[in-house]
């Protein structure tokens, strides 16, 4: 937040201002952010990669959950992977990646002990992103698809 609130107009001598609102505070989608971008109503937009992977499939790559375990390997594969994410955003949406960060944690919760992914299965879980409904599937969990910013008691682990 500092970087656009105090950075930005430093850098600019005050000639850009910078208004910042949070996806949940405006009650719009993250899908949603790149056709809001590309249709002028916001100039800068920021949303979670798998979020906008509902209508461009491409970006769900940089969120396959399971597959890089640390923030090492995630930033080794979001830059190897990074070309074809601009590509296809520029091709599809008319859009450019001004910057990204990986995040790390595929983190559940749940109230019985969980100690291994084989103890998903069977279980209900809640998940924000098709990818990871497809990783709780794949382990035999039972997902279940809502916002992230709604999910009050995620469930599991891994």
């Amino acid at each position: 937040m500092p970087f656009w609130t105090e950075v930005v107009p430093r850098l600019s001598d005050g000639k850009i201002k910078v208004k910042l609102s949070s996806i949940t505070e405006l009650g719009v989608p993250g899908s949603q952010m790149i056709k809001l971008v590309r249709s002028g109503v916001y100039d800068v937009a920021d949303t979670v990669a798998s979020y906008a992977g509902e209508d461009i499939k491409v970006l769900d790559a940089l969120d396959i959950s399971g597959v890089s375990p640390t923030i090492e390997d995630i930033r080794e594969t979001t830059a190897a992977f990074m070309p074809v994410i601009q590509k296809t955003l520029r091709e599809k949406a008319g859009t450019e990646v001004l910057a990204s960060w990986p995040t790390t944690g595929l983190v559940f919760w749940c109230q019985s002990e969980v100690t291994k992914l084989s103890d998903l299965q069977g279980k209900t879980v809640r998940v924000f992103n098709g990818v990871l409904a497809d990783f709780v599937s794949g382990l035999g969990g039972s997902p279940v698809s809502m916002p992230f910013a709604e999910m009050a008691r995620p469930c599991s682990a891994a």
